[in-house]
């Protein structure tokens, strides 16, 4: 019998229950033949960070004949990420993946060369990676990665709750929504709107909100899904209404944001910025609109016909089946098995 084992890397420096999209894949992959490993440890301490690479990945890749090992990543600490790789590759004939989360070497750490050349060597190492999409894909390859390469396209969300569509009749209403840190949102501080509606979720909310932007609450990102029932999410990143801009706006080209598969899993079209690695897949699925800026939103949903957003919506309803089943890193590992 296959042994796989899923590491996932908890700082416990931080008072938080850690991303729902880890948390998620663990969930899923547990269903899923999976072993559950996860690991506890405070980025402070180097006496941690030396018992976990001398101590316990030597016992946990010693003892155990594991087949796949797969690792949530970023584990934000190299030297973790050298131990894993090291005693996994020394005492294992088994296959590596990594599961990317987030690409720090083009995020937190763009202007750092060095982290950067440090992080594709750290993926040269795997025999493969899940990586957002074809957009981080593309980047990745031309870094000089050459390990195998599949996408996930939009994250897992998992959903409890069954009849998560009963707030929303009709969604013809006009309000779109937003949810997240707000801090990293100054964006909607420009923004003013007369005929529709910005429903904002999230903590840190701030207090030059103009006309049309209406703060709703912070809410646990499980139970999200079953209050939204506004006609579009708004995917969008910075502090300008006219594109996405500075590190997140950047990163938005890259990644596949969570927020994104947050709308989705309510079953609600969303939008996207057009230079966004999202706005592809959005045109390949049928799943909401790409848009140049955000000064003439009104003007754009007012001009969609009725029967071209229920077709949005019927497909945005369909696709949600697909994320909140997990089906999207269960194809993903498969692809990297096969």
């Amino acid at each position: 019998m296959t042994e796989k084992v899923l590491l996932t890397f908890k700082d416990i420096g931080k008072n938080h229950a850690g991303p729902k999209a880890t948390h998620d894949i663990e969930l899923i992959l547990s269903n899923n033949g999976f072993k559950s490993k996860e690991f506890h440890l405070n980025l402070n301490s180097k006496i941690e960070k030396w018992y976990y690479a001398h101590f316990y990945f030597v016992k946990l890749f010693k003892n155990t004949n594991i087949d796949e090992l797969v690792v949530q990543y970023p584990v934000y600490s190299r030297y973790i990420i050298r131990a894993i790789i090291k005693n996994f590759r020394k005492y294992s004939n088994g296959k590596l993946y990594f599961i990317v989360h987030d690409l720090e070497g083009l995020r937190l750490y763009k202007d750092d060369s060095i982290f950067g050349i440090e992080e594709i060597e750290f993926l040269n190492l795997v025999d493969g990676i899940v990586a957002h999409n074809p957009s981080m894909k593309k980047y990745l390859e031309e870094k000089g990665v050459k390990s195998k390469i599949t996408c996930l396209d939009f994250f897992d969300y998992l959903v409890n709750e069954k009849n998560i569509y009963k707030n929303q009749k009709n969604n013809m209403n006009d309000r779109i929504c937003f949810a997240g840190n707000l801090d990293k949102a100054p964006f909607i501080n420009k923004m003013s709107l007369n005929s529709i509606k910005l429903d904002v979720y999230g903590i840190n909310r701030s207090s030059l909100y103009k006309d049309g932007i209406e703060y709703k609450g912070v809410f646990p990102p499980d139970k999200l899904p079953l209050i939204l029932n506004e006609k579009f999410g708004l995917v969008w990143d910075g502090d300008s209404i006219q594109c996405c801009n500075g590190t997140y706006g950047n990163y938005i080209k890259y990644n596949s944001p969570h927020k994104a598969s947050l709308y989705l899993s309510a079953g609600i079209p969303i939008i996207v910025w057009k230079q966004s690695a999202l706005s592809e897949l959005v045109k390949k699925y049928n799943l909401g609109l790409s848009v140049n800026n955000l000064k003439n939103i009104e003007e754009v949903l007012h001009k969609i016909p009725n029967c071209e957003y229920n077709e949005l919506k019927s497909n945005a309803i369909q696709y949600s089946k697909v994320i909140k089943s997990g089906q999207n890193i269960i194809r993903a590992i498969e692809s990297l098995e096969n």
